[in-house]
């Protein structure tokens, strides 16, 4: 469980700070492209690495393709309205900062009820 809770933190880190570089140096190509291209590049990132380093078969672990889309779509679905809303209300930078910390407490609280081992 250690093991597993300390790569989940690493892993955490890693895309909390990956996912809005991204879209911040992204986002002169506009906040919804930036957004989709960002989301979509650390979703294939995060799966693999969720996959292999995280949440490993060999552990008890079942981080299918399927379960993965259906434990990343309530995040990325609230991260594109929110994007989409705020992006003429808010500056770059708060955008940023605000989507980071919704979608980092909702991806959390999301992976963590789909990613437990089954008992």
């Amino acid at each position: 469980m250690r093991n597993s809770l300390t790569r989940y933190g690493i892993n955490g880190l890693a895309f909390a700070l990956l996912g809005p570089f991204l879209f911040w140096l992204l986002y002169p190509i506009g906040p919804i492209a930036a957004w989709i291209t960002a989301e979509s590049s650390c979703q294939i990132l995060r799966y693999l690495s969720f996959r292999f380093f995280v949440f490993p078969l060999e552990h008890g672990f079942n981080v299918s393709p399927l379960r993965y889309i259906a434990a990343s779509i309530p995040t990325s679905a609230i991260g594109f309205v929110f994007v989409a809303l705020a992006k003429n209300i808010l500056d770059r930078a708060t955008l940023v900062i605000y989507g980071a910390v919704t979608t980092i407490i909702l991806g959390y609280l999301i992976n963590r009820a789909f990613y437990r081992k089954q008992r």
